[in-house]
């Protein structure tokens, strides 16, 4: 059995993230593989990982839409801080020297596993991108006074002037208000149509996904989301608005009516899926979440690739 198909039949695969999910390296990925270790036949730590082939380079990086990747860990029982470390570093050193040869590796790691000691010791330049996360472990009235002030007027002032809405039937509208968002910014569109509607698609079937949506008061979408979770987080994918025509708060109201709907489903956290944009961060902040920082780790063995890295940016 290679390791794909082992990981494909792993017993513990649901307590994985999503991101993590075969279903979703399926869906997201050209193709992929994962770098598995094993204690006493027991599987200790996951890698999966997208490969791409561009000019005759082979490049790992995480597939587009996927935030999260790199290594996973499931620690032995009883381990104190230094054991845990120790037990990390032999891991992951394992993990890394099974990926295959490369010209450029790129990973975006989970929030909060900050173990960079093996990536380094390989060649790795690394540094931190942050996202936010909210406990939803508390009651939603403590959850919305975490919430700034400014964003809970907005909310107030929005919801006496929209209906909220969720279904499959607003993919196309939420596609339209996504491509809106990035050509009011001048930003390139990175995505084809094909490969966002085949990612929504795989997510709703999965019963992993909802579209949110916010009708104004002729009843057109003005807003809209795009949610995923897993066994314990709320991810917010796509946020989306009709800059012209929506009122300032929809989109906080869309994100609170999200938060309020990931705690009734039970999960622990709601997490905004990182953003180091200086015009995004203190908005997703503002919802009152925890800073959370994730690795950012990568290598670059051709030349060739480093020239274009160095020209590109």
């Amino acid at each position: 059995m290679t390791p794909k198909e082992q990981y494909r039949n792993f017993e513990k695969l649901q307590e994985l993230p999503l991101f993590f999910q075969p279903w979703w390296l399926d869906t997201v990925c050209s193709a992929w593989d994962v770098a598995l270790t094993e204690e006493k036949g027991v599987i200790t730590g996951v890698m999966p990982y997208q490969l791409e082939k561009k000019s005759g380079l082979v490049i790992i990086r995480n597939p587009d839409m996927t935030p999260y990747l790199g290594p996973f860990f499931f620690y032995p029982e009883k381990l104190d801080a230094q054991e845990k470390t120790t037990w990390e570093d032999r891991v992951l050193k394992d993990l890394l020297g099974q990926l295959p040869r490369y010209d450029s590796c790129n990973v975006l790691g989970l929030p909060g596993q900050d173990n960079f000691l093996s990536f380094y010791q390989r060649g790795f330049k690394y540094t931190s991108l942050l996202t936010y996360h909210i406990d939803l472990g508390q009651p939603e009235a403590k959850l919305y006074a975490a919430v700034h002030r400014n964003h809970r007027y907005l909310i107030k002032q929005a919801q006496p002037l929209h209906t909220t809405d969720e279904g499959p039937d607003y993919l196309e509208e939420l596609l339209e208000l996504h491509y809106g968002t990035f050509s009011r910014k001048k930003k390139k569109y990175t995505y084809s149509r094909e490969f966002l509607v085949r990612m929504i698609e795989a997510s709703l079937r999965a019963g992993q996904g909802k579209i949110l949506v916010a009708k104004d008061g002729n009843q057109q979408v003005v807003a809209g989301l795009l949610l995923l979770w897993d066994g314990h987080t709320m991810y917010l994918l796509i946020s989306a608005v009709a800059k012209d025509t929506a009122h300032p708060g929809v989109v906080r109201l869309l994100i609170w009516e999200a938060i309020c709907l990931a705690r009734r489903m039970g999960l622990r956290i709601f997490d905004f899926e990182g953003s180091m944009d200086p015009g995004i961060e203190p908005f997703f902040r503002r919802f009152g979440g925890s800073r959370q920082y994730y690795l950012y780790c990568i290598h670059h063995r051709s030349l060739i690739w480093k020239i274009k890295r160095t020209l590109l940016g």
